[in-house]
């Protein structure tokens, strides 16, 4: 498997954002928040790298602050559409990358 990538500050924003509902509600039931709550910190700077996994899409993986949280969030992008995949509050080593530290 191929080493991860290194993260960088982009702006990101969408003209549009989706999700998956259903993935959405286990989302919520798991990490008392849902992909809509994670869908307001677009748009704003992130910590952004592509997911070298081999999906049938490129994925994104981001690190962001809402609220005063930091989150890991996990997406696909076909131009200024996004599309949420997951999410979850981020960990320590996750936190420190986003503080600079």
């Amino acid at each position: 498997m191929a080493s991860p990538r290194p993260f960088r500050l982009v702006w990101r924003e969408f003209d549009r954002i989706g999700y998956d509902p259903r993935k959405s509600d286990d989302v919520l039931a798991d990490r008392e928040f849902d992909l809509a709550f994670i869908s307001h910190m677009f748009p704003g700077f992130v910590l952004e790298r592509e997911d070298t996994r081999p999906y049938r899409e490129t994925r994104y993986q981001a690190i962001g602050e809402w609220l005063g949280t930091v989150y890991v969030v996990v997406y696909t992008r076909q131009g200024r559409v996004g599309r949420l995949i997951t999410a979850w509050e981020a960990e320590y080593e996750d936190r420190m990358l986003w503080y600079g530290r």
